[in-house]
Order: structure tokens, then C-alpha cells, then sequence
């Protein structure tokens, strides 16, 4: 440091200026004390933050309800109860078989049988019976002619009666297969016995005609009487095994 009142230099920590002799400490300390004293300096608090606000929460889209969709009925189930007699009255056979049918093919019950029935073999059926019985009743005729001229009672032949009933038999089975034909088309409450009825009478006209053959000696024609009876006998059969599981649809008058 230097003396105040000199100038020279004066070393730290002495009292006296060794060249002036000038008291250095006790000027010091009136300079020391004389300087104002320095204001502490004013901090001033840091701002308040702004608040931080969140932002708004996004307001989600407001979409309009979907249209409500118009309520879907469901048709009724078919019932499977068979439809009370007289209930079809007015209709026509075509629709009335169209419902039975319908009914059918609904509960899974196989129809071929039935339709095989009504479109051939009962048509098929009228027109050999006619024919048979028409050749049963001119054979008749013929042998009551030649019977005429028989001069005694022995001779004359046992066929003319069993042929008589014979040809009887077939017409009338003929006109039966036309009727049940009619009734199985609009599934008539008696479609299924008249069916039953029509393979009897079938089943006694082979046995009639069968007999006959043999009384006449003639094997051909005997076999092939045989023939009809086996056939007229599995129809029976096959009719009704197939018609005890469908009768519930011939409810017709």
C-alpha cells in the first residue's frame, strides 16, 4: 500500500510511514470509516409464474344416434300339427295337395311313393283291370256258348262262373283304382282304405284268375296270375308300412 500523506510505499500492517512518519494506520481507519457504506443490493422476487392453466379437455364429437332399425318379425313357424278336417274346404284338390305336400317336405317325410301312385300306377292299374275284365267276361260269354252245345251237365266247363267273377272283379277294381285315385289326389280322410280296398280286390282277382288257370291246365297263364298276386301282395304291403306314417295328412273330405 502507499502512504497517504507522502506517497511512498509503505509495507502492509505498519502503523507509521517510515519516510514521513506519518500516522498510516489511524488514516486508514478514518478512510475506512468515512467511505458510506454500500447499500445491500435489493433482489428483487423473481415474477410469479402465470399459472398453468390445463388446456380444456377436448370435447368429444356429438354424433347423432343411429335410426333405429325397423323391428324384424319373424314369420310364424309352420305349425306340424295336420290341419282339422274341413279346414281346406273351398279349396281345390291341386291346392289342397299342394299343402299336404308342403306339410311333408316340412316334417321330412319322402312323398315319391304317394306321387308314383297317383300319376301311373293307379292310372296303369284302372286300365289293365279294364281289359283284363273285359277279357275275363268275353271268355265267359264264349265258354257259356260252347257249354250250350255240351250234351250233358258233366260236360260243360266249371270256368264260365270263375271267369265271370273274375272279369266282375277286375272292372270293379278298375273303377275303385279311378275313385282312390280322386281321393289320394286331395288327401281325402278315406284315400288310404279305398288304397287298401282297391290291393284286396286285386289280390282276390289273381287268386280267382290263378285258379281258373288251373283248372284249365294252362301253366303260362297260371304263372303269370301268380305273378299279379305277388305283385298285388307287396303293393299291400309297401302301402300300408308307408301310409301309417302319413295318414295324418289325409284329413280332407
Amino acid at each position: 500500500m502507499f502512504c497517504p500523506f507522502c506517497g511512498s510505499s509503505v509495507p502492509d500492517n505498519v502503523k507509521f510511514c517510515p519516510s514521513c512518519g506519518g500516522d498510516v494506520a489511524a488514516e486508514m481507519e478514518a478512510d475506512v470509516t468515512s467511505k458510506p457504506s454500500e447499500p445491500a443490493p435489493v433482489t428483487t422476487p423473481p415474477a410469479a409464474a402465470p399459472p398453468v392453466t390445463a388446456p380444456p379437455a377436448a370435447t368429444p364429437p356429438v354424433t347423432a344416434p343411429p335410426a333405429a332399425a325397423p323391428p324384424v318379425t319373424t314369420p310364424p313357424a309352420a305349425s306340424a300339427t295336420p290341419p282339422a278336417a274341413g279346414q281346406n274346404a273351398g279349396l281345390s284338390s291341386a291346392q289342397k295337395r299342394e299343402l299336404a305336400l308342403a306339410q311333408a317336405a316340412q316334417e321330412g317325410l319322402g312323398m315319391g311313393w304317394y306321387k308314383f301312385m297317383i300319376y301311373f300306377w293307379l292310372f296303369a292299374g284302372a286300365a289293365v283291370s279294364f281289359f283284363l275284365g273285359g277279357i275275363g267276361l268275353w271268355s265267359a260269354q264264349i265258354m257259356g256258348e260252347i257249354d250250350q252245345y255240351s250234351s250233358s251237365y258233366a260236360d260243360q266247363s266249371p270256368l264260365t262262373p270263375i271267369l265271370v267273377v273274375t272279369g266282375i272283379l277286375f272292372i270293379a277294381f278298375g273303377v275303385l283304382n279311378i275313385f282312390c285315385r280322386v281321393l289320394m289326389a286331395r288327401f281325402s280322410k278315406k284315400a288310404i282304405v279305398t288304397a287298401h280296398v282297391a290291393s284286396g280286390i286285386s289280390i282276390a282277382c289273381s287268386l280267382f284268375g290263378s285258379f281258373g288257370s288251373s283248372l284249365n291246365e294252362n301253366a303260362s297263364s297260371t304263372m303269370v296270375w301268380v305273378f299279379i298276386l305277388i305283385v298285388s301282395i307287396v303293393v299291400l304291403v309297401i302301402n300300408i308300412t308307408y301310409f301309417k306314417k302319413r295318414a295324418h295328412l289325409f284329413v280332407n273330405d
